[in-house]
């Protein structure tokens, strides 16, 4: 009884051993794959990333000029950070922000490879 008393007064003096989230984050740990950012300004459009891509998640489209990612079917492997040979695709340590919005894929017409993604739209459900 008298260890146990013991221990009941040492844990009620101790700070605790958890956060409290979402007023205090902690900082991720090196190497974390969070997410990935596309710096379009300074892409080639050389289709790399779209090639090397192990779920199909980039569609590069020359003739419009624009790299559409999908989030919802990218793994965050970094598998186009290494091969963008202009460095425009960066892979951030923070995960993107939780919303309340559903993100819906529209698919378009094919492109020899099953199905061309389109930009994606926002829809509330």
């Amino acid at each position: 009884m008298l260890e146990m008393l013991g221990n009941v007064i040492k844990n009620t003096l101790a700070t605790p051993a958890t956060r409290r989230f979402p007023a205090v984050q902690r900082e991720p740990f090196p190497g974390t794959r969070g997410h990935i950012r596309m710096d379009s300004d300074c892409c080639i459009f050389c289709k790399r990333c779209e090639i090397h891509c192990p779920p199909d998640a980039i569609v590069v489209d020359r003739q419009d000029r624009t790299w559409i990612l999908d989030p919802n079917r990218c793994i965050v492997c970094g598998k186009c950070v290494e091969v963008c040979p202009k460095d425009c695709i960066t892979m951030f340590p923070h995960h993107r922000a939780v919303t309340r919005v559903r993100i819906r894929e529209i698919r378009g017409e094919d492109d020899g490879r099953g199905r061309r993604l389109e930009p994606m739209a926002t829809k509330e459900e």
